[in-house]
């Protein structure tokens, strides 16, 4: 592998180390919610980008935003953990 090669490899899984640390800093827990994949043998009611949407909601606050901070988040909303 060429050195100019490298950066552009390496570049989905930096910003995918980024935006997951800037969810630890702000939220403990995330539910993407029931989502109709592989994994639920297509059960789920949810599509995949409908699941992918809290998370990147929560990925994506802006920098020092105060709540949701430790909270259970599921749909977009602070949910009671049970």
């Amino acid at each position: 592998m060429g050195y100019a090669q490298r950066p552009r490899r390496e570049l989905p899984r930096m910003l995918t180390i980024n935006i997951f640390i800037s969810m630890i800093k702000i939220i403990l827990q995330v539910c993407p919610g029931y989502v109709n994949t592989d994994m639920t043998s297509h059960k789920g009611h949810k599509t995949i980008d409908q699941g992918a949407d809290t998370p990147l909601y929560c990925a994506l606050l802006p920098e020092g935003c105060t709540s949701p901070k430790g909270n259970f988040v599921s749909d977009r909303t602070i949910k009671e953990w049970k």
